[in-house]
């Protein structure tokens, strides 16, 4: 009898023991472990009720975490069916939503919780990132801007609003912001990878170079810190050195088609047409674009080769009311420089100068195929001295009239 006793007080503390260590996992664990854990929980039987909710909520981020998308909202929808009123389940089930690219039920989930706790610092920051992907950069600032009142150090908040600002054109703006998330936080490699982008477009080239460095510093496998520095020592003319930074990038994305891209851009600029044909198609393979493929026709074109049937393979969806179709037209015969720079024209003051920018290069490209430097040499000027200082066409002018011997 007395054995008996000792054996069921053995077995309870062992169940009561298992049931501690679930719920511990369940809370602190990740991935599978977490989610068994939070499963046992749930059917344990031990907690009822709106206080369940918890276990349903931490399966519903272990699964997230493995990116099980669906499962998550699943757990975080029956935890809110059960407490209508737990903030974080409303928080992190619109960051699974969003996630999924549904924006709007991202946040539809912010706002109730919100409504539940209008001093809630990440309902505010996740809000203002699904406002900034919707392209609401005014009311995604708007919402970093409430967060940083209630809570002046957060260092996230910070650095989305620079985000923010630098999408809006806001240069000084973003450095601003992304200085004072370096200041709370030294090591933020991506605040030092998107204030050297900021310091880029403002023409700090050194600037820009010393964020990136400090950024592979902190973490030499990011992969847009190479391919990013590899664009501004691009610009500052050291195209052996930017040509290395991109094939860094491709050692470790080599499906990164905008690396490609760049890199056939400087080998263009390099006049290795052969090369440049070769990374100009893999990122036509990877990631079709009618800029792509106007590119990767010139350096056939440079190279020796009839690219026009490809070029119409390429182009075959393209709208022919859209810019730059006119170009197309003109690389296959079918129209006139003139004609290019009418259809440039337009009526916002600010496409219209980036169209002609575009036009001016893309003709002066045209010409050359074509023998007429002397033509060449004046579009290209034009394209240089009028084309945005961040625009590929401008670099693409600049070098090219370079290797014209134009001073």
């Amino acid at each position: 009898m007395k054995l008996r006793f000792i054996l069921a007080v053995l077995a309870v503390l062992a169940s009561t023991h298992a049931r501690a260590d679930d719920a511990n996992d369940c809370v602190k664990a990740s991935g599978d472990t977490a989610i068994a854990a939070c499963t046992r929980a749930i059917e344990s039987g031990r907690w009822q009720g709106a206080n369940l909710a918890w276990a349903y909520v931490n399966r519903g981020d272990g699964k997230q975490g493995k990116g099980d998308l669906d499962g998550a909202i699943a757990d975080y929808t029956r935890a809110l069916e059960i407490d209508p009123r737990h903030v974080g389940a409303y928080i992190n089930r619109g960051i699974a939503k969003r996630a999924k690219g549904d924006l709007d039920g991202a946040m539809a989930d912010y706002n109730r919780a919100l409504e539940i706790d209008p001093r809630h610092v990440g309902a505010y920051i996740n809000r203002g990132f699904a406002k900034m992907h919707k392209g609401d950069l005014d009311g995604a600032i708007a919402d970093y801007n409430h967060a940083l009142k209630l809570d002046p150090r957060h260092v996230k908040a910070y650095y989305n609003r620079g985000n923010a600002k630098q999408v809006k054109g806001d240069l000084d703006g973003a450095i601003a912001d992304y200085n004072r998330a370096l200041e709370l936080d030294p090591r933020r490699v991506r605040a030092y990878n998107n204030r050297g982008v900021a310091k880029r477009h403002k023409g700090d080239l050194d600037g820009a170079i010393a964020d990136y460095n400090r950024a592979l510093e902190l973490d030499p496998r990011r992969v847009n810190a190479y391919h990013n520095r590899g664009n501004a020592k691009k610009d500052k003319g050291d195209l052996d050195g930017a040509i290395a930074d991109y094939n860094r990038t491709l050692d470790l994305d080599p499906r990164k088609a905008i690396t490609y891209e760049a890199r056939g851009r400087t080998h263009y600029y390099k006049g290795e047409f052969a090369l440049a044909t070769a990374d100009f198609n893999r990122a036509q393979e990877l990631k079709p674009d009618t800029y792509t493929a106007l590119r990767l026709f010139l350096a056939r074109t440079r190279s020796g080769t009839d690219g026009r049937n490809e070029l119409t393979a390429n182009t075959v969806k393209l709208d022919t009311t859209k810019w730059p179709a006119p170009v197309v037209a003109l690389y296959l015969g079918k129209s006139s420089p003139v004609a290019v720079l009418k259809s440039a024209e337009h009526a916002d003051p600010k496409t219209h100068k980036e169209q002609l920018c575009e036009a001016n290069f893309y003709i002066g490209q045209w010409q050359l195929t074509k023998g007429d430097r002397a033509s060449a040499t004046a579009s290209l000027r034009t394209a240089r001295d009028h084309c945005p200082k961040t625009f590929v066409e401008y670099t693409g002018a600049v070098h090219e009239l370079k290797r014209l011997g134009v001073k």
